[in-house]
């Protein structure tokens, strides 16, 4: 008697996975940069000097977020969000996410269309982050990265850029400079630093190099 056997066929699923190795053998995915974070800084009233003694004031800075910001991936380099560039807009709570299909550097543009607390905007900003922060901050390829945009973000960048550091020597040199205790609390937005001195110490900076970044900042 003569036995035949019959090929099994093979399921979809079977089939399905085939398909995806093959594909694989032969063509490489794009790799996805993915964001998410807070455009932070500071809001700074300076001290009113009238007239009359009891209506002077003393100067206040207070932690603060910016609404309306527009953040992007800065694919050429140039400081700023071009067209064509991955975009998006923060919210009222300053936080925003975003994603593309090439890793560079993020920029955050303010204008004088966003807010600042709340409060209108007379100067323009640009806030950034360099490429090596957001490698240090991805934990997985298809997850968000925490990157927030501050101006202490752009002092680390800047120190990144100008004077050949790694990420975390800019991170503990800065902390260091400014007397900030924990030196991971200066990638924080100034909103979120819960450590009263770190925060006072990294709200007095933000003053400063928001000062900075103001005369720096395209018009």
């Amino acid at each position: 008697m003569q036995i035949s056997f019959k090929t099994p066929r093979p399921t979809r699923l079977a089939m399905a996975i085939a398909s995806v190795l093959a594909l694989g053998s032969t063509h490489s995915f794009a790799a996805v940069a993915i964001v998410q974070g807070v455009v932070g800084g500071v809001y700074y009233a300076p001290p009113a000097f009238p007239d009359t003694a009891p209506a002077a004031s003393l100067g206040s800075a207070v932690p603060s977020v910016y609404a309306g910001a527009r953040v992007c991936f800065d694919l050429n380099g140039n400081g700023v969000c071009d067209p064509g560039e991955p975009s998006t807009t923060s919210s009222s709570t300053g936080s925003f996410k975003l994603s593309s299909s090439t890793l560079a550097p993020l920029v955050a543009q303010i204008g004088t269309s966003a807010t600042n607390n709340g409060n209108a905007i007379t100067s323009r900003y640009v806030f950034r982050a360099n490429v090596a922060q957001i490698q240090a901050a991805t934990k997985h390829p298809m997850l968000a990265a925490t990157v927030n945009l501050t101006p202490l973000s752009t002092e680390i960048a800047v120190a990144i850029e100008n004077q050949g550091i790694t990420v975390n020597s800019a991170i503990v040199e800065l902390a260091r400079h400014i007397g900030v205790a924990t030196a991971s609390n200066v990638l924080l937005p100034p909103t979120q630093v819960t450590h009263a001195g770190d925060q006072a110490a990294i709200v007095k900076e933000s003053v400063i190099a928001q000062g900075r970044l103001a005369r720096g900042a395209v018009q």
